[in-house]
C-alpha cells in the first residue's frame, strides 16, 4: 500500500502525510490502496462508524488531492501540448514562406527574361474539347500541354467547375503563368438510364390549411421522343384538411412509355413557432454513402405524429414549441463536400491533412458549414415558407445530416450547435453581403450524424437532436464538461443533462420556461405554505418557485411520473427539488472557477456530505453525493428535504439554506407539500 501510494502522490506529500493516510486505510480495516468508493462503502458498513470519522475525512482529502494532481497535471500537459503545436505552426509558417520566397524568385526570372513569352507558346487540350460524363461519375480533367521549344513547367488553373450530381452543360478555361489561354472544354453531364421525371422544387411542400398550393411542375431526364400533353393526378380541394396528400405526375412519350413522379404534400392545421431546415450531408472521399434508412424514416423522425422532434416539443412545452422541419434534399441527393472527410477531424499519424489546433478546427468547421450553406442557397427552397418565425431575421435553425458516425467529443465531427460567423461584421452587425434563403441570414446550425448507434429506448427518437434543437433557444448544457465530472448536477432529471444518447426525456421546468419561453404555471412561495402540485406533465399547477431570503437564487420543485411518450423513461419517478441561480449559465464549468467562485446555474439535491473548509472559504461546500438518481423524494424514500434532514439545502456560497420541504400526501397524478422557513436562535 505504501508503494502505490508514493507511486501516486511521491512529489506532492510529505512522509508523515503518507504515514497519516496508510494509518487510516489500517483503522478502516482496509489492508490495500482502494477506490473512494470501497472506502466509503467501509466506512458505512461499519457500526459506530463515528468513531472512525476522523479517519474517514483523512482519506477524503487524500482522494481530493488525487484530483487535484490528476487537474494540474492535466493543464501541465495541455499547456505542454499547446507549446509543441506552437512550433509546429512556427515550423509550418517557415516552410510555407521559403515556398513563397522561392516561387516568387522564380515567377521574378520568368518575368525579366524577355526571351521568354508565354504568349508565344501554344498550348493544346489533352483529350477531347467536348467531354460527357454520366451523372454520378467521376470527371477528371485531362489537363494541357504546349510546344514549347525549350521544356519548362507552367503552372495553370482551371476556370469553372463540373457538377456531376447535376444534368447540365459546363465549360472549364485554363490560365497559363497568369496568361489566359483561348482553350475552351465543354463537359457535358448527361443521364442516359431510362426516361423520368425529375421534380422542379421541394419533393416534400409543407403547407397550412390557410395556405395556397403551388405547384412547380416537372421535367423529363433521359432519352425521349417529344411528350405528348401530361396528365396530372392531383386534388386542390382536398388540401384544406390536415394530412399527408400525394400529387402524380403522369407523362406519356409517342413510344408509349409512361414515366412518373410524385410530390407530397403535407397539410398542417398548426401555426408553426420555428422552422429548422435539414440537408444531408457526406464527404468527398464517401460518393457512394446512402442512409440506411430511406427518406419516409426520416421525414418520421422529424415530424411525425410521434417519437418525432416535433411530437416532442409539442409534448413537452404544452403545445408551446412547434417545430416544422424542411428538407433541402433527401437520402439519394446528399450534399458532397470539396474536402475528404479527414480534412475535418483531428491530424494524426494515419490522418495527415486533419486539423492540429481548436483555432484550425474552428476555420475548418466554419468553411464546412459555409460550403453547405452555399450549396443550400443555390438549390433554393420554396419561399412562402417562413424560415424565421421569431423575426430576428436569422433562419430559425438549420440541421446538418453527416454521413457515418460522430468522432470524439468536442471534436468537428461531434454532435453539437454552433452559430455561422459568416453572417455577421464585427460587433453582431450583419453583413449586407451574407447568405441567405428565403431573405433570412444563417444563425444556428446542428450537427448530427446518420449513422451513430443511439440508444433511444422506449422511443425511435434519439435524445441528442432534441437536446442539440434545444439548444438553438439558447438553453444550456447543465453538465460538467471538464471539472468535476463525477458529480453530475442533473442527470436523467433534465434534457439537457446526461446521458444525450439516450430517450429524450422533458426540460427542467425551469428552463422550459427561461429560455424556451414556455408558459410554465409556476405557484409561487416566499412563506410557509401548504401546496398541492401536480405532475408535470399536467397543463397547470406544475411547479413551484421559492424564494430564498437575501439571495438572487431560487428554489424549484417539480413531481415527476412515468406519464405520456417521452417521461415513461424516467429512471425514478418522485419529486424533485432543485437550486437555481439566475446569473450562471449552464453548468459546463463545474463546481468552482479558479477564484472559488460557484459557476453552476441548475444543481439537483441529493443525499449529500459536507466538508468544511476544504476550499478557502467560511462555508460549507459539497465535496461528495449520491448518484443524482436518487434524488427523488417518493414513499420508500426520503420524503423530505433541508434543515434537519439527509438531503440539506445549500445556496451557490454552501451556506445551508434554512428551508424544510416536506411531502405530506403521494398519488399517481399530484402531491401535498409542507414548505417551512426555519428560525435558527
Amino acid at each position: 500500500m505504501e508503494n502505490d501510494i508514493k507511486l501516486l502522490c511521491y512529489e506532492y506529500l510529505s512522509e508523515e502525510e503518507i504515514k497519516e493516510i496508510i494509518d487510516a486505510y489500517q483503522a478502516l480495516n482496509i489492508v490495500e490502496f482502494s477506490s473512494f468508493d470501497m472506502v466509503k462503502s467501509r466506512y458505512e458498513s461499519l457500526i459506530n462508524n463515528e468513531l472512525y470519522e476522523e479517519s474517514y475525512f483523512i482519506l477524503i482529502r487524500f482522494f481530493d488531492k488525487i484530483d487535484e494532481i490528476v487537474w494540474n497535471e492535466r493543464i501541465a500537459y495541455r499547456q505542454e501540448l499547446r507549446e509543441y503545436r506552437r512550433r509546429l505552426t512556427r515550423i509550418r509558417k517557415a516552410a510555407i514562406l521559403f515556398t513563397v520566397l522561392l516561387l516568387s524568385a522564380f515567377l521574378i526570372f520568368r518575368v525579366l527574361n524577355i526571351s521568354y513569352d508565354v504568349s508565344k507558346v501554344e498550348f493544346i487540350l489533352v483529350g477531347e474539347d467536348t467531354m460527357f460524363v454520366e451523372v454520378g461519375d467521376e470527371f477528371y480533367d485531362p489537363g494541357i500541354s504546349d510546344n514549347d521549344p525549350n521544356p519548362r513547367s507552367h503552372l495553370y488553373q482551371i476556370v469553372g467547375k463540373v457538377n456531376v450530381t447535376k444534368v447540365g452543360t459546363y465549360r472549364l478555361r485554363y490560365i497559363v503563368d497568369g496568361f489566359t489561354t483561348d482553350l475552351v472544354r465543354t463537359v457535358h453531364v448527361v443521364y442516359s438510364g431510362e426516361p423520368k421525371l425529375e421534380l422542379n422544387g421541394p419533393s416534400t411542400v409543407y403547407i397550412t390549411s390557410a395556405d395556397e398550393y403551388i405547384e412547380y411542375g416537372v421535367r423529363m431526364i433521359g432519352e425521349s421522343d417529344i411528350l405528348k400533353d401530361g396528365t396530372i393526378d392531383k386534388s386542390f380541394d382536398e388540401f384544406s384538411s390536415e394530412g399527408e396528400y400525394t400529387v402524380s405526375y403522369i407523362y406519356e412519350d409517342e413510344d408509349g412509355i409512361i414515366v412518373t413522379a410524385f410530390r407530397n404534400v403535407i397539410v398542417s392545421v398548426t401555426e408553426s413557432t420555428h422552422s429548422n431546415l435539414v440537408v444531408f450531408a457526406r464527404f468527398n472521399d464517401e460518393t457512394q454513402y446512402r442512409p440506411k434508412e430511406d427518406m419516409e424514416y426520416y421525414y418520421d423522425l422529424f415530424m411525425g405524429d410521434s417519437y418525432s422532434v416535433k411530437d416532442y416539443f409539442i409534448d413537452s412545452t404544452y403545445n408551446q414549441i412547434i417545430m416544422d422541419s424542411y428538407f433541402i434534399n433527401d437520402v439519394n441527393s446528399m450534399y458532397t463536400d470539396v474536402h475528404d472527410r479527414g480534412y475535418y477531424e483531428v491530424y494524426t499519424d494515419d490522418n495527415q491533412i486533419g486539423y492540429l489546433s481548436e483555432g484550425e478546427k474552428y476555420i475548418r468547421e466554419q468553411e464546412l458549414v459555409s460550403n453547405i450553406i452555399s450549396y443550400i442557397v443555390e438549390t433554393g427552397y420554396d419561399d412562402s415558407i417562413d424560415m424565421d418565425i421569431n423575426n430576428d431575421l436569422l433562419l430559425d435553425s438549420l440541421t446538418i445530416l453527416f454521413s457515418k458516425k460522430e468522432t470524439d467529443w468536442a471534436e468537428l465531427l461531434w454532435p453539437h450547435q454552433y452559430q455561422y460567423q459568416g453572417t455577421y461584421l464585427e460587433n453582431k452587425i450583419f453583413n449586407p453581403t451574407a447568405p441567405k434563403i428565403n431573405n433570412e441570414y444563417f444563425g444556428d446550425y446542428i450537427f448530427l450524424f446518420l449513422d451513430s448507434n443511439y440508444d433511444t429506448g422506449n422511443t425511435e427518437l434519439p435524445g441528442v437532436f432534441v437536446h442539440e434543437l434545444f439548444h438553438t433557444y439558447n438553453a444550456p448544457d447543465l453538465y460538467h464538461f471538464y471539472k468535476d465530472k463525477n458529480i453530475d448536477p442533473v442527470g436523467q432529471w433534465g434534457l439537457m443533462g446526461l446521458p444525450l444518447k439516450y430517450a429524450p426525456l422533458h426540460p427542467l421546468q425551469y428552463i422550459k420556461q427561461e429560455y424556451g419561453e414556455v408558459d410554465v404555471d409556476e405557484i409561487y412561495v416566499d412563506d410557509d405554505s401548504v401546496i398541492t402540485l401536480n405532475k408535470t406533465t399536467m397543463r397547470f399547477d406544475h411547479a413551484i418557485e421559492i424564494d430564498i431570503p437575501d439571495s438572487d437564487e431560487s428554489i424549484w420543485i417539480e413531481y415527476r411520473t412515468r406519464d405520456g411518450f417521452y417521461e415513461k423513461n424516467l429512471l425514478k419517478e418522485g419529486v424533485i427539488v432543485y437550486r437555481v441561480n439566475p446569473n450562471i449559465y449552464g453548468n459546463k464549468d463545474g463546481l468552482f472557477n479558479q477564484d472559488v467562485d460557484y459557476v453552476e446555474e441548475v444543481f439537483v439535491f441529493r443525499p449529500t456530505v459536507f466538508l468544511e473548509n476544504i476550499l478557502p472559504i467560511e462555508y460549507y461546500i459539497i465535496k461528495n453525493v449520491a448518484e443524482v438518481d436518487y434524488a427523488a423524494l417518493r414513499p420508500g424514500r426520503d420524503l423530505e428535504v433541508g434543515l434537519y434532514t439527509d438531503i440539506p439545502l445549500f445556496d451557490s456560497l454552501g451556506r445551508e439554506i434554512m428551508i424544510t420541504i416536506s411531502i405530506l400526501e403521494y398519488n399517481e397524478d399530484n402531491v401535498v407539500i409542507s414548505i417551512d422557513y426555519i428560525e435558527v436562535e
